[in-house]
């Protein structure tokens, strides 16, 4: 019998993030976005010949990083995360027995008001599961920080749980040491 603690699948199994739709249409795009966009995917094909302070550039202009799927892929570099540590979370069980989960399961249950509206109820308990495990991760890894939910759900909604791990951790402690 599956553990009532995985009562729902990975969020990403249901839906990738980028299918919850938060982004203007850009039809009636300003030129200056198109614009952007245009050089955001010429750097994006070619990430060798753009640093981070280009990034942190395009990020702050007009219109920002545009779209959640380049933020997806543009955060990371932002902050120095390499594809080697987006690694696959541990299970809901294997950290249910952790001092702090309770008290991350209630918070977690607090902050449904800053979940997208109208999720459907499959995607929002997965999504859940998901920031519990995030939390308490962050927890576990660095036990001295305090963490937010507010910007644990925006880097799990916009980047996925594998990436949205070392983000948080490189965002509240500051660059991983060598």
């Amino acid at each position: 019998m599956k553990n009532e603690l995985n009562h729902a699948k990975n969020i990403d199994d249901i839906s990738t993030p980028s299918e919850f739709k938060f982004d203007e249409d850009f039809e009636f795009e300003d030129p200056d976005v198109t614009a952007k966009r245009k050089e955001i995917e010429k750097y994006l094909e070619n990430p060798d010949f753009v640093n981070v302070e280009q990034w942190q550039s395009i990020a702050k202009s007009k219109g920002g990083l545009i779209t959640d799927e380049y933020r997806r892929r543009i955060w990371p570099l932002l902050v120095g995360v390499i594809q080697d540590e987006m690694t696959d979370p541990p299970s809901l069980d294997e950290l249910s027995t952790h001092i702090k989960y309770n008290q991350v399961e209630l918070d977690v249950k607090r902050s449904l008001k800053r979940f997208p509206p109208g999720i459907p109820y499959e995607q929002r308990v997965a999504l859940q599961d998901q920031l519990t495990v995030l939390i308490l991760r962050v927890i576990i890894e660095y036990p001295h920080l305090k963490y937010y939910d507010d910007i644990a759900i925006t880097l799990l909604l916009v980047c996925g749980d594998r990436a949205s791990f070392p983000l948080l951790c490189r965002l509240s402690y500051g660059p991983k040491a060598p």
